[in-house]
């Protein structure tokens, strides 16, 4: 195997690879630390923060065997590598497994000390292989659960537990099929009512890893369906699938199905107490009767801009499932408690992104608008909402002493296309060009009151230049202290830690940027950042991702003589504990 590795932990190694001391707002743990050279692609590294119990690096090795399928047929393995570290990163125990080919990581999930690692084919085909890792963190000991899914699916969440693996997303359209319909609308008729309208189906495979079984849930909905998230319930060790439906024109409502094996025991149905469109959910069990679900919503059908809903009924398709705004709502065994919306114009500094103009243009708008609506109040008429669309990728509920944290990031879709001098363009628009992924713009947080469920206050973190092909959890949160009520968020791109300290929706330090490094790999519009920031435990972060070193590479610097061996390389992973 050619992957070189060299742990620089403790001692006097470090001073040579550290081109920056830690600003008064950061420690850097400059003693704790790990850079490997790395001659794979950087996309196939990956860590589990396992609190006190350490961490775990995980990826591909430049390692791979054939096995033998039948007698005409052998299909290349490619070996991954699991590696534990306690806080101080000393290695424990290393593990390896085979993966096939075409398999490559999707998410990983922790139950208790159990760790599941999902890796799913990424060519799309009507039937999709995957591989669960299941590995204790504690022992190491290693199990491989493979099988395949039954349908051509976008997967959209993955979670465990009791030893059952769920995996749910929905259907995508086959590439013949979209052919067809274009076909049918550009060549048939110039518009041709439905013919771009493809209706996905939600599938739902629940896995027993232990008896080696697979069984596909079956939800018989009509219309568009598909299941957005899953909820683990750790009192009555069930799993609380989240499914989105559209049942008609200009509709989308919220079911929760809860499974105890395959008993179902609980299905209920989320009601908007209104028009509003339910677009996401996400679920804090708060004990083995209660939850609070947060999510994302969009205005009534009729409050939607004319012009996009004149474009659905042409061309047959739906409007988009952008978001303009977040809902929280409280059940209590069986009934619906509340549930309140808050729209992103009532947000603090959701427009900072977006730039001064759009920001005073948005605010002027909604200023204009509550004047109206105290005309209309006068005349009994119905008031009036200002919507923004945006895409939100919501993280899971995090709890803090006296409230929940809500935490997201809005994102755009980019696309690309090249003009007739060849020249790139980058723009927001899809049609008939590559998407390359997609570019963060802020995160939100917002402190929800745990009785209430109202938003005690928000605060919003503009997000610079980053872009990628996956979406992730990029903001992370460390809950506020119950010294000084701080809270802290923290994101890592190109090994650039930037963070902003907020108090009750107050920011107490706009904005502290910290490098890891002197050089590195730069990213561009059009490539993965793989630079990543996790809470490990108390207030430390687990830090990685890639940087260059250049100057031992050129010969340049006294630590040249320590890397010597590797001048051929000029990319590095690392891993930081970092104190904030």
């Amino acid at each position: 195997m050619n992957l070189l590795r060299i742990f620089l932990i403790l001692g006097g190694l470090f001073p040579l690879l550290l081109w920056s001391q830690p600003s008064p707002e950061l420690k850097l743990d400059t003693d704790l630390q790990i850079e490997k050279v790395i001659a794979g692609p950087p996309e196939n590294f990956h860590m589990l923060a396992a609190g006190r119990d350490g961490a775990v690096l995980f990826y591909q090795t430049d390692s791979f065997t054939y096995r033998k399928q039948n007698a005409l047929l052998k299909i290349r393995e490619n070996f991954w590598r699991f590696t534990k570290y306690t806080t101080d990163f000393t290695e424990i125990w290393s593990r390896e497994i085979p993966v096939r080919a075409g398999v490559n990581y999707l998410k990983h999930y922790k139950d208790g000390s159990q760790m599941y690692v999902l890796l799913l084919q990424e060519k799309k085909k009507n039937q999709r292989y995957y591989q669960i890792a299941n590995i204790n963190v504690e022992s190491g000991a290693l199990k491989v659960h493979r099988g395949r899914l039954r349908h051509n699916v976008q997967v959209n969440d993955f979670s465990v537990v009791k030893n059952q693996a769920y995996i749910g997303g929905e259907t995508i359209m086959p590439k013949w099929e979209g052919i067809a319909r274009g076909a049918a609308a550009s060549l048939i008729l110039p518009i041709y009512f439905g013919a771009l309208k493809y209706n996905e189906k939600n599938v739902c495979a629940r896995i027993d890893m232990d008896k080696g079984k697979e069984r596909t849930l079956p939800y018989e909905f009509r219309g568009r369906s598909k299941v957005v998230s899953f909820a683990r319930n750790p009192w009555g060790r069930s799993m609380t699938v989240v499914l989105a439906r559209n049942p008609k024109k200009g509709k989308r409502q919220v079911y929760l199905h809860e499974y105890a094996g395959e008993k179902l025991i609980r299905e209920l149905e989320l009601n908007p107490k209104g028009d509003n469109r339910l677009l996401t959910a996400k679920i804090k069990h708060l004990n083995r009767y209660e939850f609070m679900v947060v999510g994302t919503y969009a205005g009534a059908y009729r409050k939607q801009k004319i012009w996009k809903r004149i474009g659905a009924m042409l061309t047959g398709t739906r409007l988009p499932d952008a978001a303009q705004g977040i809902y929280v709502a409280r059940f209590q065994r069986r009934k619906q408690v509340f549930i309140r919306y808050y729209n992103f114009t009532e947000f603090e500094n959701f427009f900072e992104a977006y730039g001064p103009k759009e920001e005073k243009k948005v605010k002027s708008k909604v200023k204009k608008n509550k004047k109206r609506n105290k005309r209309r109040k006068k005349r009994k008429r119905e008031a009036k909402e200002i919507f923004v669309d945006a895409n939100l990728h919501l993280h899971d509920i995090i709890e803090a002493e006296d409230q929940y944290l809500m935490v997201a990031e809005a994102y755009k879709e980019m696309y690309r296309t090249r003009d007739r001098n060849g020249q790139m363009i980058f723009s927001e628009e899809g049609s008939a060009k590559e998407f390359i992924g997609y570019q963060y713009t802020h995160g939100i947080i917002g402190g929800i009151n745990k009785e209430t469920g109202r938003m005690k206050w928000d605060n919003s973190f503009p997000i610079w230049n980053m872009v990628s092909k996956t979406l992730q959890d990029r903001i992370q949160v460390l809950p506020p202290n119950p010294e000084d009520s701080i809270t802290t968020m923290v994101y890592n791109f190109d090994a650039m830690l930037q963070s902003r300290k907020i108090k009750e929706g107050e920011v107490v330090e706009n904005r502290a940027v910290k490098s890891l490094g002197r050089q590195f790999i730069r990213q561009t519009r059009d490539v993965n950042s793989e630079s990543a920031i996790t809470h490990w435990f108390d207030n430390y972060f687990l830090a990685w991702g890639y940087k260059r070193d250049e100057e031992e590479i050129n010969g340049r610097g006294s630590a040249v003589r320590l890397l010597s061996a590797v001048k051929e390389t000029k990319k590095l992973f690392y891993i930081y504990r970092v104190a904030y």
